[in-house]
């Protein structure tokens, strides 16, 4: 009897597979698996390398498709599926320790539809960027839990968390395959249909950044994709202005291409219409991608403000960098501010702090998306 399957796509893949599915095969106690690789066209040697490793590995089944993107291969290994539960395993990246046996075991005891663990952030080389961790927590409300994790900044991937099959098929959860960000639709639509999901802190996943993912390769289309997701969050989320607003932050990190780059100069130039004096709450990789739109839209005033006092008084990016007090003197009255940070809520308690909310711009992603679909 299979208890778990363990599904990787793979594309082109013949650097990382080999890794990934040793971090699969050395795991501890992990016997009643099967493990289903399905190529997904791969114009390498990635099926050698699989071919060589079922020879000593007969729970390792090689299926293959024509090249129709990760969103088909993982929605034909749920199909095919024999495990009563299954966990996605991206070929480029690798899990830690007997991560799936423990994981297993615990979606087993509790009865529970999914369980989330957390993850790491690596380069190539292995060395950790980051890592996301997540309380020990127990949900029996899915959008509950989906706005606990919206709030944690934690995903969103498919990856990170084991399901049981059963729950997948009643609720007909599959990818879809017409989207850029199927990986995170895919993380909202599981978590806020669940009956019982558990939160795991130990961090298993080591998700490894190589910088040409579909995701990272900027264009319109994406964008407009990255909003349509953003947009479908929105709607899960309790209805707060702040949120639309983070979620336009987020969309920024499309700003290097140059269509995008217009699109978002156009959008600005319509919210910040009469504005030449703009306070830029963050200095950040957000606050440097809004002042660079920004500077490009010849906004006169332009200053950057901080609230930790190491760069308050300081020069970053060749401009001032002031406190949250002083926005509040007369100097700054004249200004608005837009916040170059995701942390919206944290800086508009500040703002608020201060008395200056009403000198506050906040351009929403709900907005810009329909801007977006005008001009296209």
């Amino acid at each position: 009897m299979i208890s778990l399957s363990i599904i990787i796509p793979a594309y082109n893949a013949e650097l990382y597979i080999e890794r990934a599915l040793n971090s699969v095969l050395h795991q501890v106690g992990l016997n009643d698996v099967e493990i289903l690789c399905i190529d997904d066209g791969s114009t390498d040697d990635t099926v050698s390398v699989i071919e060589t490793l079922q020879t000593s590995n007969n729970n390792i089944t090689l299926l293959k498709q024509e090249n129709s993107g990760p969103a088909a291969a993982r929605n034909l290994g749920v199909k095919l599926a024999r495990g009563n539960y299954v966990v996605f395993l991206d070929a480029d990246d690798y899990v830690v320790g007997n991560a799936y046996r423990e994981v297993l075991n615990k979606i087993t005891e509790n009865q529970a539809d999914i369980v989330f663990y957390g993850y790491a952030i690596v380069q190539p080389d292995g060395k950790v960027m980051r890592t996301a961790t997540l309380p020990e927590k127990t949900f029996h409300n899915g959008l509950a839990c989906f706005r606990f994790l919206h709030s944690q900044f934690y995903g969103p991937s498919a990856c990170m968390a084991l399901y049981r099959k059963q729950f997948l098929l009643n609720n007909n959860l599959f990818f879809p395959v017409d989207t850029n960000y199927e990986d995170a639709h895919y993380f909202r639509n599981v978590s806020t249909v669940s009956s019982k999901t558990i939160l795991l802190n130990d961090v298993f996943y080591h998700y490894v950044q190589y910088g040409t993912s579909r995701s990272k390769v900027w264009n319109l289309r994406n964008l407009i994709d990255l909003c349509e997701l953003f947009l479908a969050d929105l709607a899960c989320l309790e209805s707060n202005l702040f949120y639309d607003g983070q979620a336009f932050i987020n969309t920024l990190v499309a700003q290097d291409d140059s269509d995008c780059f217009l699109r978002f100069s156009s959008f600005l130039r319509q919210v910040l219409a009469g504005v030449d004096k703009v306070i830029i709450y963050g200095t950040g990789s957000t606050g440097v991608r809004l002042a660079n739109i920004l500077s490009a839209m010849h906004v006169k005033g332009l200053v950057f403000c901080e609230t930790s006092s190491t760069r308050s008084d300081n020069q970053f990016m060749g401009r001032d960098v002031i406190s949250p007090n002083d926005i509040a003197s007369q100097q700054y009255s004249d200004y608005k501010i837009l916040i170059g940070s995701t942390y919206i809520f944290e800086i508009m308690a500040v703002i608020n702090k201060v008395g200056v909310g009403e000198q506050v711009i906040i351009p929403l992603a709900t907005d810009f998306y329909h801007s977006l679909k005008v001009s296209t």
